[in-house]
């Protein structure tokens, strides 16, 4: 299992990410939203498209890594599954609309800028 993303981005107290994932191949259903906290977040969110092949999904860590860089709070978005166009890995048309509200801790950033 890995390491939970509260052991990874520090200075974050708290995380709301909630994503919806669209099958392309299957009309565009949109596929019931999950919300995920800085507890429960995976580091990808798997693909579940009826024609994905992989199933790799995207990083949902990569988004949040970009985020507390740039010290967002809040970022609306999409992301295409990562086996789209991946020669052999089949042809995923999947995508994923995301919404991720984000709070600093002041103390846990300045111990992380101390050390």
């Amino acid at each position: 299992m890995s390491e939970p993303l509260r052991d990874i981005f520090l200075e974050v107290e708290h995380l709301e990410a909630q994503v919806q994932e669209r099958d392309m191949s299957d009309g565009g259903v949109k596929r019931r939203p999950v919300t995920f906290s800085l507890d429960t977040a995976p580091r990808r969110v798997p693909c579940h498209g009826s024609d994905c092949s992989s199933g790799d999904g995207f990083s949902l860590s990569g988004v949040i890594q970009g985020m507390v860089r740039k010290r967002e709070t809040n970022r609306r978005g999409f992301a295409v599954c990562d086996a789209f166009g991946r020669p052999g890995r089949g042809v995923c048309v999947n995508y994923f609309e995301y919404v991720i509200t984000i709070k600093y801790a002041a103390t846990r950033a300045a111990a992380r800028t101390a050390e």
